[in-house]
């Protein structure tokens, strides 16, 4: 293989290619403030970004690009946290993970794992974690998992929302009464 880059004066994109022609570009941005430690890979990945963004890792075309004062961020596939203004600390892997049309999401320490895992309406949640395709988080401090998924603990195949094989041991359990 060999690794080809173009217009010699300021680089802006590199291809690296095997001799079978199968080619990876790395398409390096001209954001209007240039984001600094930052991995960056893809077309328009940070591509309008402003206050610049540090430490973050953006792998996907239209990844981050829109953001303002970002801070360690990690966002791998089309359109992931594609919108974000003083982030910090939040994590989009799949396609639309992070990504809500035109709402800067400005909480930190989340986590969307999954196609179209978002966070709707709530742009400053904080500490949630959306596991799955098609959650959107509405509460700050939550875990959701799946959309309409079962949770099986030592079972591979629940047959219930929560499904438990083994023992299980509670403490300070409140007292609960059906209603």
């Amino acid at each position: 293989g060999y690794i080809e880059s173009s217009n010699s004066a300021s680089i802006n994109n590199i291809q690296i290619q095997s001799e079978g022609g199968t080619s990876v570009v790395f398409t390096i941005p001209t954001p209007a403030s240039i984001p600094l430690q930052s991995v960056v890979i893809g077309q328009n990945a940070m591509k309008d970004t402003v206050d610049s963004g540090i430490q973050n890792v953006v792998i996907g075309r239209n990844s981050q690009q829109y953001s303002s004062g970002s801070l360690g961020n990690v966002s791998i596939g089309f359109s992931t946290l594609q919108y974000i203004s003083s982030s910090i600390n939040n994590v989009a892997i799949g396609q639309l993970a992070g990504y809500e049309n035109g709402k800067y999401l400005s909480g930190s320490n989340n986590t969307f794992l999954g196609y179209n895992a978002s966070y709707g309406n709530n742009t400053d949640i904080e500490n949630s974690t959306a596991l799955g395709a098609n959650i959107t988080l509405t509460d700050s401090n939550t875990v959701i998992l799946g959309n309409g998924a079962s949770v099986g603990i030592g079972t591979t195949s629940p047959s219930q929302k929560l499904e438990v094989v083994g023992d299980i041991a509670i403490t300070d359990f409140p007292s609960v009464s059906a209603s």
